[in-house]
C-alpha cells in the first residue's frame, strides 16, 4: 500500500511485443468525455496505444474519482517483454484533492490565528484533512489493486519482486 496516490510497478510476461498490443486493442476502447450511467460495452479500459507506451484508465460503472490513470512503457526482451507502470491519480482529481487538503490546512491556520491556542477549535480541520487523506489513499489502493489484477491477466505476466528501479 503507498502512502501516496502514485505507483510504479514492472510487470514481465513471455508474450511478444505484437501480442501485447493486440490484447490491450481488443480491451480498450477511446476514451469517452462522458459516459452515461448503465453503458456497457464489455471493454476493460479505455485510453489509447501507441506502438511502445499506452495510457488506459478502467471503465467504470460507478464513475470513482480515484481510478487510476495507468501510463505504460513496453520494452521488448529476449523472453517476451518488460511492462512498466506508472499509475496516479487523474490531474484533475489530485487539484480537487490538493484544493481540499489546503482548504483545511488554510482553516486550521485561521482557527489558529483566532485562538491562539491548540483546542478543540483544530479537531474540525484536522479530522477533515485526515479524512480526505484516508479516502484519497484508500480509493486508489484498491482501485489500483483492480487495474493490476486486470493488466496481470490481460498481459499473463508476473509482478516484478522489486520496485521497477532498474
Amino acid at each position: 500500500m503507498t502512502l501516496l496516490p502514485f505507483e510504479t510497478v514492472e510487470l514481465k510476461t513471455n508474450l511478444p511485443l505484437s501480442e501485447i498490443r493486440k490484447r490491450i486493442t481488443a480491451n480498450m476502447e477511446k476514451r469517452a468525455v462522458i459516459r452515461p450511467f448503465g453503458s456497457n460495452s464489455g471493454k476493460i479500459f479505455e485510453g489509447w496505444l501507441g506502438e511502445y507506451q499506452f495510457e488506459l484508465q478502467n471503465i467504470s460503472v460507478s464513475h470513482n474519482t480515484f481510478l487510476p490513470v495507468i501510463r505504460g512503457t513496453i520494452t521488448e526482451t529476449p523472453t517476451g517483454a518488460r511492462v512498466l507502470i506508472h499509475l496516479q491519480i487523474s490531474v484533475m482529481s489530485a487539484v480537487v484533492l490538493i484544493l481540499g487538503l489546503l482548504g483545511c490546512i488554510v482553516y486550521g491556520g485561521y482557527v489558529l490565528l483566532i485562538h491562539k491556542s491548540l483546542g478543540v477549535d483544530l479537531l474540525i480541520p484536522a479530522a477533515l484533512f485526515g479524512f480526505l487523506y484516508v479516502l484519497s489513499i484508500v480509493s486508489f489502493n484498491s482501485e489500483a489493486a483492480i487495474s493490476k489484477e486486470h493488466l496481470q491477466k490481460l498481459l499473463e505476466g508476473q509482478w516484478k519482486a522489486n520496485n521497477a528501479s532498474d
